[in-house]
């Protein structure tokens, strides 16, 4: 991954990825279907691992490159982690023009870390800035269609 961030240009090389699978010569000579299904099975998780793989590093490359990354690390996830990268996100209006909250990604060791419960300030935080959020796409929808 090639991040110019001065040019504005980010180059995201082509990976090749695959899987490895092997079938026993007397299973395929006595039909035995079951051993080619674990074999399956066994390579379509190889595949699906490198999958995931490749798609968190082109997302990664991707949000690093446009300034959409929230560093958390030798800390704790706090709600102003939460805050700030929620804060950087483009989200949405769906077609009733109700806010949809961005979707997030992280390693499950912080996910597992969250805390649950919000303070009474942690909410209000937080529904000022659903309110912003909202606020400020339906002004861009309507500068859109008086443009």
């Amino acid at each position: 991954v090639v991040d110019s961030r001065e040019s504005g240009q980010l180059h995201l090389p082509s990976e090749s990825i695959g899987f490895q699978i092997s079938w026993d010569r007397a299973d395929v000579v006595t039909g035995n279907f079951e051993a080619l299904m674990l074999q399956l099975d066994s390579a379509s998780g190889e595949l699906g691992e490198k999958l995931v793989a490749m798609f968190v590093k082109t997302i990664d490359a991707v949000t690093d490159s446009t300034g959409n990354v929230v560093n958390a690390e030798g800390g704790e996830f706090t709600f102003e982690t939460l805050y700030e990268a929620l804060e950087q996100i483009e989200w949405s209006l769906d077609e009733n023009d109700e806010l949809v909250m961005p979707s997030l990604v992280m390693h499950p060791d912080v996910i597992k870390n969250l805390p649950t419960e919000q303070t009474p300030e942690q909410k209000a935080a937080m529904e000022d800035l659903k309110r912003r959020k909202r606020e400020e796409l339906l002004a861009k929808r309507r500068r859109r269609r008086l443009s």
